[in-house]
């Protein structure tokens, strides 16, 4: 568990401000290459700063393994503010579903608090995307659904912001974002863009 993911920022690689920047310079390979290893009880990896509700994966020499992206408690960058209740397996320490919880009624648009928030469920992952646990194989397989299916895409990109009513993800957007959530490292990433 960390507070920045390794990886690229999708967001400042979209907006020239540096492209193909990556968290946690200069030691991301490094950690990336940790992950890779497979020690024994990895199972997933944790991570804030992101802001938003999202996965990468960390393809290693036996398995991958997945990064859970949590969503922002702030509504800063335009998300809605978003928790995660998860059930971890006590014997694994896998996480085997979450159902992400966000407020409605607030926007970082109107800095005021209105009269009225509600704290929903939003989602399951279970039930929303039909696969059961977070492991590599699952994140994998639901990385290669959102590339082709259109109506997951649109589930999937609405979730990553929590549900709220800016578009943080548009057009052909999606596929940078999707190649920063499976080529971490710059000259993957870049392969992935170039590929698509």
């Amino acid at each position: 568990m960390t507070h920045i993911p390794p990886g690229i920022d999708v967001f400042a690689s979209l907006l020239a401000i540096a492209p193909k920047t990556t968290y946690v310079q200069p030691v991301m390979d490094r950690i990336i290459g940790l992950i890779a290893a497979n020690p024994p009880g990895l199972t997933t990896f944790v991570a804030g700063h992101f802001h938003f509700a999202g996965f990468r994966l960390v393809r290693g020499a036996r398995s991958s393994v997945p990064i859970v992206d949590l969503p922002g408690i702030s509504p800063v960058f335009g998300d809605a503010p978003a928790f995660y209740d998860a059930a971890i397996s006590p014997g694994s320490g896998t996480i085997v579903d979450f159902t992400a919880y966000a407020l409605r009624g607030l926007s970082f648009l109107r800095p005021q608090a209105p009269a009225k928030t509600t704290w929903i469920a939003e989602y399951t992952f279970s039930s929303s995307y039909g696969l059961h646990g977070i492991t590599g194989q699952s994140i994998a397989t639901l990385e290669k659904k959102i590339a082709t299916d259109g109506r997951l895409r649109s589930l999937y990109f609405d979730y990553f912001a929590s549900g709220s009513s800016i578009r943080i993800v548009t057009g052909l957007s999606w596929r940078a974002f999707r190649c920063g959530a499976i080529a971490l490292a710059v000259s993957a990433y870049t392969t992935c863009l170039q590929s698509l």
